[in-house]
């Protein structure tokens, strides 16, 4: 006679939002002072206020409000908008897209969208309390909004390097284009620029060599070293009257290397850049994403 099988009871998983005071500890207001610290000074303000007018006591969350006021978030009209904001800023999504899962009182799981979009899930398999769950996500989060800001920075200095080389030098024809209709200022995006490396380069301007092989280089890596390579190229042959060259004897590859511009190595780009074209080709080397 079979035996019937009791039924596996499922325990049930029920979603929770994280709330304001469990991301507190990782918001900072504009000015840079801490969510948690502001706290500690709208309590001063209270204690300052009641000694000074005892009569007229202060309420805590007005007093937090100043303070915000005052750090940077003047337009809110309560803590809790301010707070929504801040985490908007801080972990880079809206509060409302943050959830863990919760089963039994404990915290199993948590799903929420990066400031890119992506929708990231992680399971709590070390038992780990609410608090200290939330703490191991938060520099995935955070990473989102390091990606989005270097980006951002990446492209800035992309527009800024074409408008500074186009303002200082001149150009037969101009060496990038854009979608119809559209200037320098209004592109927000790196792929609605398009660059002729060889106009770029290799063009009439003699000036801002090495920013200009910064860009190229950004751009398209092969495409410059070609174009590097066939201006060499071009240099010896004019030089020496050699009409072919082969890279495996040494003599033909070390007369190659006295012909490659001295701006395209390291040291050249070191000494022979202006303040301006420095801080441009820094910002490219911090900020650098691909195109």
């Amino acid at each position: 006679m079979n035996k019937e099988k009791t039924p596996v009871k499922t325990l049930a998983v029920t979603e929770s939002q994280l709330s304001h005071s469990d991301l507190e500890k990782y918001l900072l207001l504009p000015s840079g002072i801490s969510a948690i610290k502001a706290k500690s000074v709208a309590k001063d303000i209270i204690e300052a206020q009641g000694q000074l007018y005892p009569e007229q006591p202060l309420p805590y969350n007005f007093a937090l409000r100043m303070v915000y006021w005052s750090n940077g978030l003047p337009q809110i009209k309560d803590v809790s908008q301010g707070l929504d904001i801040l985490v908007k800023e801080n972990i880079g999504v809206e509060l409302s897209q943050l959830k863990l899962f919760i089963r039994e009182g404990k915290v199993v799981g948590f799903k929420g969208a990066t400031s890119s979009g992506y929708v990231h899930e992680a399971r709590n398999y070390n038992g780990l309390s609410r608090e200290q769950f939330i703490s191991s996500i938060i520099p995935f989060l955070k990473s989102g909004i390091k990606s989005d800001q270097k980006s951002k920075r990446f492209l800035l200095t992309i527009k800024q390097a074409i408008i500074f080389i186009e303002n200082e030098c001149e150009f037969n024809r101009r060496f990038y284009s854009l979608p119809k209709g559209k200037a320098i200022k209004d592109i927000t995006k790196l792929a609605e620029i398009s660059i002729d490396v060889n106009k770029l380069m290799y063009s009439t301007c003699e000036d801002l060599f090495t920013l200009r092989y910064a860009l190229a280089s950004c751009y398209n890596t092969k495409d410059t070293i070609d174009a590097v390579l066939k201006k060499s190229v071009i240099k010896l042959k004019k030089v020496t009257g050699k009409k072919t060259l082969n890279l495996d004897y040494e003599s033909d590859y070390l007369k190659l290397n006295n012909f490659l511009d001295l701006e395209t190595q390291f040291c050249g780009l070191c000494f022979a850049s202006d303040s301006k074209s420095k801080k441009l080709i820094q910002s490219l080397i911090e900020n650098y994403c691909g195109w």
